[in-house]
C-alpha cells in the first residue's frame, strides 16, 4: 500500500521560522510505520512548506496513496481540505490529526464527508494500527485515538494514545527532502539548520494532566477522560495545545541522534522545540562550533540555568522566551503565571546578554484588555529589550484565536459569536480576532498592524521580525516576506 503524509501550505502565515522547521509529527508517524510494515507499505512524507498549493495537489495526485494522513492548523486548514479531497478523489482513506483538527473533529466530520476519521492527540501507535487495518481489507473500529462519523453520531475511539518517547523510533530524516530543506535555511542565514525534540509535553500543562511516563510502555486515556481533562486544564490562555503530561526523551537517545545529523547531516544549527524544555544535568550535546535552540521561560533564567546549558550545549546558545506584553494589566490576561515585574525581567535579560546568549523574544498583540496605552508600553518594552543588543529574532504577533484555548473558549461563549462560528470548522482567523478586538479591546487589528510596523523600520541590522497569523496584505504593509514562492 502506498501511505501519504502531509502538511499542506499554509494560506498565511509569516512566522519565520519554516526555513528550519520540519514536520516532526509528520517524520515520526512515517518513522514508526516504515519500521512495523517495512516492504508492505511505502511511504512518503510530503511537506508543504516547500511546495505552493498548487504544486503540493499534483505531488499528491502523483503518489496516489491508498491511506493519506493531513496534520491540520488554523492557518493551512482550507488547504488541508483541498488536499484530502484530492486525496479521497483518488480512493485514499484520507484522515486528519494534530491539535487544531482534534479539538474541532465533530464539526470537520460534519462538515466533510470525504474526510474519514479525526487521530486525536498524538497519532504514531495509531496511524500505525489504522494502516495494518486497511492494507489488510478490516474495520477500522477500535483504532486508538480515531473518531468517525456514524448515522447516529460519532463512533469514538476507546482511547487516545501518549508515547513514551524512548519507545518510538528515532526520527528517519531522510524522510524529509533535505536538500532543499538546507537550501531555505541556508538562504536565510542559519546554514543547515533542523529542528528535533528532547521531550514532548509543557510544565503548565503537566500539572493538570493525568499521566506520567510510564518506563516500559505507552499510556492509554480513555477517550471520555481525554476530553475532560483537556477542557479543565489550566493553561495560558492563548495556547490551543493538548499536551497530556510532560515526557522526557532518554539523553542517551537525544545524543545519538544529535551526533547522527552533525556527523553525517552536516547540521550546525539544531532547534529543540520542546514546548517546554526542562534543563537537567546529563551529557554533554555539543560536538563543536553549532548553535542549539530552546523555548525557555524568563522566571528559570539564573546563573545555574546558564552554567548549566553552557556546560552541556556549548558557548552558541540561543533562546526563544515569551515575553508576551510589556503592560502589566494585558500580561495578566494572558495567565502565563510569571510572579516577575519588567524591572526584574529585564535583570534576567541583561544577565543572559552579559554570559553571550542570544534571545528571539516574543509578543502577543490585543488580548483582553489591550488599549492604546498598552500597546504603547509594549512597545516601548520591546524597544528596550532589542537595546540589549543579543536580539536575534524578533515575532511579533496579533493574537490568533486558537480552538481549545482559553480566549478561543471566551470568545465563543458570547452568544453573537456563537451564532457566527458555531458549527465551523474553516474559521477565518482575521476577522475572529477582529471581532474579538471589538468585544474585549478599545484597539483595531489595523492599529496592531501599524504598531507592528514602527518597530519593523527602527529595527538595527541583523534582527529579523516575524509575524504569525497575518495575511499577505498585512505582511507586505509591515515589510516583510517569506521564502516561499
Amino acid at each position: 500500500m502506498r501511505v501519504l503524509l502531509g502538511l499542506a501550505p499554509a494560506d498565511f502565515n509569516y512566522f519565520g521560522t519554516e526555513e528550519f522547521s520540519l514536520p516532526l509529527g509528520l517524520g515520526s508517524m512515517a518513522t514508526y510505520l516504515d519500521a512495523a510494515m517495512g516492504r508492505q507499505a511505502e511511504v512518503k512524507v510530503l511537506d508543504g512548506t516547500n511546495f505552493s498549493q498548487t504544486a503540493f495537489a499534483k505531488e499528491i495526485k502523483r503518489f496516489n496513496p491508498s491511506l493519506a494522513g493531513f496534520q491540520s492548523t488554523i492557518g493551512n486548514h482550507k488547504n488541508t481540505l483541498l488536499a484530502g479531497r484530492i486525496a479521497k478523489n483518488s480512493g485514499a482513506f484520507v484522515v486528519l490529526g494534530g491539535h487544531n483538527a482534534t479539538f474541532l473533529y465533530k464539526e470537520i466530520l460534519q462538515n466533510r464527508e470525504f474526510i474519514d476519521g479525526v487521530i486525536a492527540y498524538e497519532a504514531e501507535l495509531p496511524f500505525q494500527q489504522l494502516a495494518k487495518r486497511i492494507s489488510r481489507k478490516k474495520p477500522t473500529n477500535g483504532v486508538l485515538g480515531l473518531v468517525r462519523k456514524s448515522k447516529n453520531g460519532f463512533v469514538f475511539p476507546p482511547a487516545v494514545v501518549a508515547h513514551n518517547l524512548n519507545l518510538l523510533p528515532t526520527i528517519n530524516y531522510d524522510f524529509f527532502d533535505l536538500q532543499r530543506h538546507f537550501e531555505k535555511s541556508a538562504k536565510a542565514g542559519f546554514g543547515s539548520a533542523i529542528n528535533y525534540y528532547s521531550g514532548r509535553g509543557c510544565v503548565r500543562r503537566a500539572a493538570s494532566s493525568i499521566i506520567a511516563q510510564k518506563s516500559t510502555s505507552h499510556s492509554f486515556i480513555p477517550f471520555e477522560q481525554f476530553e475532560r481533562t483537556l477542557a479543565s486544564m489550566n493553561s495560558c490562555a492563548f495556547c490551543g495545545r493538548m499536551d497530556m503530561g510532560n515526557r522526557i526523551m532518554d539523553d542517551g537517545k537525544v545524543k545519538k541522534l544529535l551526533d547522527a545529523l552533525y556527523f553525517e547531516k552536516g547540521v550546525r544549527f539544531f532547534w529543540d522545540v520542546w514546548d517546554t524544555y526542562c534543563p537537567r544535568e546529563g551529557p554533554k550535546m555539543v560536538n563543536g562550533d553549532e548553535t542549539f535552540r530552546f523555548f525557555a521561560r524568563i522566571d528559570e533564567i539564573d546563573p545555574a540555568y546558564i552554567a548549566l546549558q553552557k556546560k552541556r550545549f556549548g558557548k552558541n546558545i540561543l533562546l526563544q522566551i515569551g515575553l508576551e506584553s510589556g503592560s502589566k494589566e494585558t500580561f495578566s490576561k494572558m495567565n502565563k503565571m510569571i510572579g516577575l515585574n519588567k524591572t526584574q525581567i529585564f535583570k534576567r535579560l541583561l544577565l543572559l546578554k552579559k554570559e553571550g546568549i542570544r534571545i528571539d523574544p516574543s509578543f502577543v498583540l490585543g488580548v483582553e484588555g489591550e488599549s492604546q496605552k498598552s500597546l504603547e508600553e509594549t512597545m516601548r518594552f520591546i524597544k528596550q529589550v532589542i537595546s540589549l543588543g543579543n536580539v536575534r529574532w524578533l515575532l511579533l504577533s496579533p493574537l490568533t484565536l486558537l480552538p481549545g484555548s482559553p480566549f478561543f473558549k471566551r470568545f465563543m461563549s458570547i452568544p453573537e459569536m456563537q451564532r457566527k462560528y458555531q458549527g465551523k470548522d474553516l474559521l477565518d482567523a482575521v476577522e475572529m480576532n477582529q471581532d474579538y478586538l471589538s468585544l474585549f479591546s478599545s484597539v483595531s487589528r489595523n492599529e496592531i498592524i501599524e504598531s507592528i510596523r514602527e518597530i519593523k523600520e527602527s529595527l538595527p541590522d541583523g534582527v529579523r521580525l516575524g509575524c504569525k497569523g497575518i495575511t499577505k496584505k498585512e505582511g507586505h504593509k509591515i515589510g516583510i516576506t517569506t521564502n516561499k514562492k
